[in-house]
């Protein structure tokens, strides 16, 4: 009996050991870590105008002349390039011919630049009310092919700089549609109300703004514009509302979806509440403590089934960088340098800086430099 219970108890330790009871057993190795997220890798294709081209002080091509794109002298005055529904690119253009300021199409399908209108004189002096846009600085394309052009001061580099004080130049809403035909949807009529006023909401002409920014077609049939501090949104009819929200004493509009969405910006009075945020959906989309880098002003937007955007790197020079809004991940897309290597991993353009972008679908996008887009294509 006892030389059975000591076997058993012997075979009892033994197991014990080989499965790890044992004290003195050695902890099981860590499980290998996970392979790297892929990077997103790109091509590009230059798809309108010039790249690293100087233009003649006395030529009056450039951002007048309609025709093929490639190759094409545009004159890229704005901060601002939009996606039309069909997949054409939008850009206001200053013309070296006359000075006034064009809409124009970009179809890199077909490889054609055409002029949508044509914006009215700044001739020095001039008091008469608008009958057309003035000097655009965002531009948006409707699903039903309307454009519309957020018409309001620029920096002229002259104190003061503004045009919009006088009543019938105020800062508004003008609309283009299919046709061509230019119409008025919002504001204009009353003066604008300077860097720091709220505005007026209203319907149409009753309404005024102040400095309008980056604007969007939404997918709910709403325009939503940055109005200085605030956002402002325009129905079909032209009826101007603002955007309240509790405790923030800053919002603004950042970027467009392909998808219809929008992308804001808001600044609550408690900074760890900051976040982006999709007044369509209503909805937080994270918060700006979880991105590495605070976004200010974004190059495209790829919508809420793919939330991503392209920025100018703060911390590599001259590059744009991918930021994953989920986890907060960055990865560089796109640099700027010579020569030009469109094709490398990441492309390389040799035009600096870049002044605007758009997301073609949830994957592409374009850039708008001073003389050229480009498409980039993901690999």
């Amino acid at each position: 009996m006892k030389n059975r219970l000591k076997i058993s108890l012997l075979f009892s330790a033994t197991i014990l050991l080989g499965c790890g009871g044992g004290s003195d057993s050695p902890a099981p190795p860590p499980p290998p870590p996970p392979p790297p997220a892929p990077s997103a890798q790109y091509s590009g294709t230059l798809v309108a105008g010039v790249s690293s081209i100087s233009y003649g002080p006395q030529d009056p091509e450039p951002g007048c002349i309609d025709g093929t794109a490639i190759g094409a002298k545009l004159n890229s005055s704005q901060y601002s390039l939009a996606r039309a529904g069909d997949g054409r690119l939008l850009l206001p253009e200053t013309g070296r011919c006359d000075g006034r300021t064009r809409i124009r199409s970009i179809d890199f399908s077909s490889n054609t630049v055409t002029t949508l209108a044509i914006g009215s004189s700044r001739a020095i002096g001039q008091t008469d009310a608008l009958s057309t846009f003035l000097t655009p600085t965002s531009v948006a394309a409707s699903a039903t092919r309307d454009v519309f052009v957020a018409d309001s001061d620029i920096f002229t580099g002259q104190i003061p700089s503004t045009e919009r004080l006088i009543a019938g130049r105020g800062p508004g809403i003008w609309k283009i549609a299919a046709n061509g035909t230019v119409s008025l949807l919002a504001g204009v009529t009353l003066p604008g109300v300077g860097q720091t006023g709220d505005g007026v909401d209203g319907p149409g002409a009753a309404a005024s703004f102040g400095y309008l920014g980056v604007m969007c077609a939404g997918s709910d049939g709403l325009l939503y514009v940055t109005d200085n501090r605030q956002v402002r949104t325009v129905d079909t009819n032209g009826t101007v509302g603002t955007i309240v929200t509790p405790n923030v004493n800053q919002q603004r509009v950042l970027a467009c979806g392909p998808d219809g969405s929008i992308l804001m910006r808001r600044w609550f009075l408690n900074p760890a509440e900051n976040d982006y945020y999709d007044p369509i959906a209503r909805k937080s989309i994270a918060k700006v403590s979880s991105i590495t880098t605070d976004i200010f002003s974004v190059y495209a937007y790829f919508g809420t089934s793919n939330p991503r955007v392209l920025v100018e790197s703060g911390s590599v020079s001259s590059s744009v960088e991918l930021i994953n809004l989920t986890d907060g991940t960055s990865t560089t897309v796109v640099k700027s340098g010579s020569p030009a290597n469109l094709l490398g991993s990441p492309p390389v353009i040799d035009e600096t800086p870049l002044r605007a972008g758009t997301a073609i679908n949830a994957k592409d996008f374009s850039l708008l430099s001073n003389h050229a887009i480009y498409k980039f294509a993901q690999k």
